[in-house]
């Protein structure tokens, strides 16, 4: 029986780097010097001292001019009763031979050595408290030769997105022997699977699912909340669940799932103006968003093609949209597509665009365009 071999505690860092003379001392360079202050900053830097800007108790040196000590500013007053040490501008070379001793005379002040931050404690190699909660197996499907990370949650409907050789996925990493740290970022760009499309329409069963929760816990609040309250929370809490990948998941909808968004969309605005059941919404439905929710889904398709049209969207959507020959028009050329791929949002939003008048397609101002589909519809 083969023995474990513990890892040994370590009480200091696999690598000893000897510190640089000025390790961990604070200046401030106060007045205009006869060298360039960056030329000064970039030389204490490499000496691994740090430049502060503003005078506390830990400043170790001062870097001035005799003019401006013996002006004995608002700053330099301050220099004198924080207990700073003072050098001028025309000693760069001693500062940088600078050492530290508790006999050490100051100009303005007291022992240098007081100001000086303690010696780091010493590193300990701890057990990281994440270690019980990682699975010892993980189960990665490959698809295309790449495995979509774990943590998203997405590997069996999603896969890393490809355009021709380049691949939409990296790994940024960050190495620290000094410290024992390994970390790392893993950014991958998705694209739905083709069988999984479908569930995309899944979405807005969640959706429902949601508000009406959300809304059963809000009632028990509505007597004692005034109407402008009951507004807020509803745009601020409730509103996010129909627009969050709405113009993905909207143009896929039939009109009875637009209809059932709709009624959970009624329920909200009954909450918001204590309407009964069975009361009309009709005159209080544009309270909430300035328009009607059917409206606003229509309006955030075309202002995603407005962006489009004036590529201000990634390259991965804009290789799928080609403009029309005629310019005058502002229009797009409708993507070949078969009768599923027809409720995607590149096909039924490049519709909607072309059906818009060209004085509103060719509207710079974006605000302006909104007010021109809002009035549209």
């Amino acid at each position: 029986m083969k023995k474990v071999k513990k890892e040994e505690e370590r009480a200091e860092p696999k690598v000893k780097r000897e510190k640089p003379p000025l390790y961990n001392l604070q200046f401030v360079m106060l007045g205009k010097t006869e060298t360039p202050k960056d030329q000064l900053k970039d030389k204490i830097l490499k000496l691994g001292a740090k430049v502060a800007s503003k005078i506390t108790n830990t400043i170790a040196v001062i870097i001035s001019t005799p003019a401006k000590v013996e002006q004995m500013g608002s700053r330099m007053q301050v220099c004198r009763s924080r207990l700073c040490r003072k050098i001028t501008s025309r000693m760069p070379r001693p500062a940088v031979r600078f050492r530290t001793s508790r006999a050490s005379p100051s100009t303005i002040g007291g022992p240098i050595c007081s100001r000086i931050p303690q010696e780091e404690e010493k590193f300990k190699l701890t057990k990281s408290i994440y270690i019980t909660s990682v699975p010892s197996k993980v189960t990665l499907i490959l698809k295309g030769g790449l495995a979509v990370g774990s943590d998203s949650g997405l590997g069996e409907v999603t896969h890393v997105y490809k355009r021709k050789k380049l691949i939409f996925n990296c790994v940024l990493n960050k190495v620290d022997i000094q410290t024992d740290k390994n970390s790392y970022f893993k950014v991958q760009v998705l694209e739905a699977d083709k069988d999984n499309i479908s569930n995309l329409c899944d979405r807005m069963n969640d959706v429902v699912r949601k508000v009406y929760g959300t809304l059963k816990t809000f009632r028990r609040f509505a007597p004692i909340l005034p109407e402008p309250t009951r507004r807020k929370l509803v745009q601020a809490v409730v509103m996010p669940y129909f627009t969050y990948c709405d113009i993905v998941y909207y143009p896929g909808l039939s009109a009875a799932q637009r209809e059932q968004l709709h009624r959970c969309f009624k329920s909200a605005v009954r909450f918001v103006h204590k309407l009964r059941r069975r009361d009309t919404t009709v005159p209080f439905r544009n309270s909430i968003l300035g328009h009607d929710l059917m409206v606003n889904y229509k309006l955030r398709i075309c202002c995603f093609m407005k962006r489009a049209f004036e590529e201000a969207t990634p390259g991965y959507i804009l290789q799928h949209l080609q403009r029309a020959r005629q310019e005058r028009t502002a229009g797009f050329i409708v993507p070949r597509h078969t009768t599923s791929s027809g409720k995607s949002v590149l096909v039924y939003g490049v519709s909607r665009w072309n059906e818009l008048p060209v004085a509103i397609k060719q509207e710079r101002r974006f605000n302006a365009f909104k007010k021109a589909i809002a009035r549209e519809n």
